[in-house]
């Protein structure tokens, strides 16, 4: 460890200094303003884990943590990422009774909020500050899915004819 006085911190300063032109200092003056900031992104594991799975295994990952979160979806009709919020991934999963945002933290967290509380969390919290769901893109040539039932199997034969 070392040890500086302050007479030692001083000099060390000054002589960081030596070598700049006046042009050097006033930019490095102007960034170290008000105007200036520093943004640190912390890698998020559990992020990347969630976009290297398939689209139909995402979508039920997202409906669980829905679901876990005291929410309701009966059944998922996709799932985007939409952005990062406050170092969280902000997951839009589009449900047969809404949409919900679903939050995935850097420790493995997941909290979800109903889209269509949100404006109104952010009413009441002003600091909040969370960022409105966009809309599921609607493909209108698609063709409506309807809910198809397994064919039942056939009767069991008995054991004397098998």
């Amino acid at each position: 460890m070392f040890k500086f006085s302050a007479a030692g911190l001083a000099l060390l300063f000054l002589v960081s200094g030596c070598g700049q032109a006046p042009e050097d200092r006033s930019t490095a003056n102007a960034m170290a303003g008000e105007g200036a900031r520093t943004s640190i992104k912390i890698r998020n594991q559990y992020q990347e884990k969630l976009l290297a799975l398939s689209d139909a295994d995402r979508d039920l990952t997202l409906r669980r943590a829905v679901r876990d979160d005291g929410g309701s979806c009966s059944k998922i009709s996709g799932s985007k990422y939409q952005q990062d919020y406050k170092g969280m991934a902000m997951w839009v999963a589009h449900c047969s009774g809404g949409d919900w945002a679903v939050y995935l933290s850097p420790s493995g967290t997941v909290q979800a909020r109903a889209c269509k509380e949100i404006p109104i969390l952010n009413r009441q919290e002003k600091q909040l500050d969370m960022p409105a769901c966009r809309a599921a893109p609607v493909d209108t040539l698609a063709p409506v899915s309807e809910p198809r039932w397994p064919d039942p199997a056939p009767p069991p034969q008995p054991f004397d004819k098998v």
